[in-house]
């Protein structure tokens, strides 16, 4: 058996610490207190502190926000709400379909050669089932009259520049499109109920973009803040890739 360098390290601290008297009193939190000038308190000292320990009368409460609804209503009720969050489920779509899409058009021979393991496709396939669980929720939000899936156009899809690269390039720029979109407008909604599903599933998104950045040899984040786009800005970049979309979408 081969011994590793941190063990043969320790093997060399036996003598010393067999030299050490059992009786040795562990030296705890009270003495490096003490050492360094700072006096130790007992649990019950710091219990004397709170309020809730000490059953005062008044007892603080944190503020309670204004827009604080018991009885949330989270479907899109105002045009500005429905435009947003159509524009996010556009989003999603696209998204589900090229996830998905790249996972059948590439072979695991492709994927490997750009050192893309089985268990990072893996990754993307569930990239794509979360995919469908926020175009879920939107479309429940949205209620009968919600987009339905359109025809895409990948620059990373056709015959002769299809590409595992391409793909993963494409996909953090997405993303990334999809954060700072949804960012722009989701503070401005007029519900805060339907908003909140939009932040949850953008957090997501924003995990994915750092992922795609990853693989593709990039540092995972760069910024300290993320700009944010208008309404307009984030669907005339998203809708470069849309060919066509069924007649039942207005």
């Amino acid at each position: 058996m081969r011994l590793t360098s941190p063990f043969i390290a320790l093997l060399g601290l036996l003598p010393l610490a067999q030299a050490l008297p059992s009786s040795s009193p562990f030296v705890g939190v009270d003495m490096i207190l003490k050492r360094y000038g700072i006096a130790s308190r007992s649990p019950e000292d710091y219990a004397s502190q709170l309020p809730a320990l000490r059953r005062s009368k008044s007892q603080p409460r944190p503020p309670t926000s204004s827009r604080l609804d018991p009885t949330p209503d989270y479907r899109a009720r105002t045009p500005f709400d429905w435009a947003s969050i159509a524009l996010a489920l556009h989003q999603e779509y696209i998204e589900l379909d090229a996830f998905n899409y790249a996972i059948t058009r590439f072979t695991p021979a492709e994927w490997e050669e750009w050192g893309i393991s089985p268990n990072y496709v893996h990754l993307i396939r569930f990239f794509a089932q979360q995919e469908e669980g926020h175009s879920t929720a939107f479309s429940n939000m949205l209620g009968p009259r919600a987009p339905l899936p359109c025809e895409y156009n990948y620059p990373w899809a056709n015959q002769t520049n299809a590409s595992v690269p391409g793909f993963i390039d494409w996909s953090q720029k997405s993303t990334q499109l999809g954060e700072s979109g949804t960012i722009g407008w989701i503070p401005i909604m007029d519900e805060p109920a339907p908003a909140s599903i939009v932040q949850q599933a953008i957090v997501t998104e924003s995990r994915q973009q750092f992922a795609f950045r990853q693989l593709e040899g990039l540092f995972p984040v760069t910024v300290w803040f993320i700009t944010g786009l208008t309404q307009a800005m984030h669907w005339t970049i998203l809708s470069r890739w849309i060919t066509q979309c069924p007649k039942e979408n207005k």
